[in-house]
């Protein structure tokens, strides 16, 4: 990726040069390579470039994660061991390997440094076997019923990983909704 530069000078107003090569000091200049900002710096000496960098990509997190960050930047001084000892934690409970603990720890970390956003989860809808056009809907509690493709727009007909897991769907072929 191109370094890109702006040159300011010190009243605020940014080099700028349109289509036909002519340069001007306007409120909203352009961006130069390095060694065009350096030749502006040194042509006006009145003004000084610095480089500019894009924002960083904010990081996609579960719900459960995005809890554990939020009570981290708003308790704790020491965000690093807060994070590790969440993910050590995690470890005891879900008897995972170091290496998927690591590569939490790590994104968690990057989330907590880049900032966050909420990943929504996948949602599928899962067809009853041996059937044409049946599917799985919730019902109440743990119970499912079946619905025909005509109702596969409503909420109880859309089940995430969790709720595959849950209901014991598993084995069953789902499509992505």
């Amino acid at each position: 990726m191109k370094d890109n530069y702006l040159v300011v000078r010190k009243d605020g107003k940014l080099a700028n040069i349109d289509d036909d090569g002519n340069f001007s000091w306007d409120p909203q200049g352009q961006t130069f390579s390095k060694e065009d900002a350096t030749v502006l710096t040194k042509v006006h000496d009145d003004c000084y470039a610095f480089k500019v960098t894009p924002p960083k990509k904010r990081v996609k997190v579960t719900e459960d994660e995005s809890a554990v960050l939020f009570n981290i930047t708003t308790t704790t001084e020491r965000p690093a061991a807060a994070i590790a000892a969440y993910v050590d934690e995690a470890g005891y409970k879900n008897k995972a390997n170091i290496g998927a603990l690591a590569d939490l720890e790590t994104h968690l970390m990057r989330a907590y440094e880049n900032g966050w956003e909420i990943e929504k989860p996948k949602l599928y809808h899962v067809p009853v076997p041996y059937t044409k056009h049946s599917f799985y809907a919730k019902s109440s509690g743990t119970e499912l019923t079946t619905v025909d493709e005509s109702r596969l727009g409503e909420v109880r007909t859309k089940f995430t990983d969790e709720e595959i897991t849950q209901y014991y769907l598993d084995g069953l072929g789902r499509k992505p909704v």
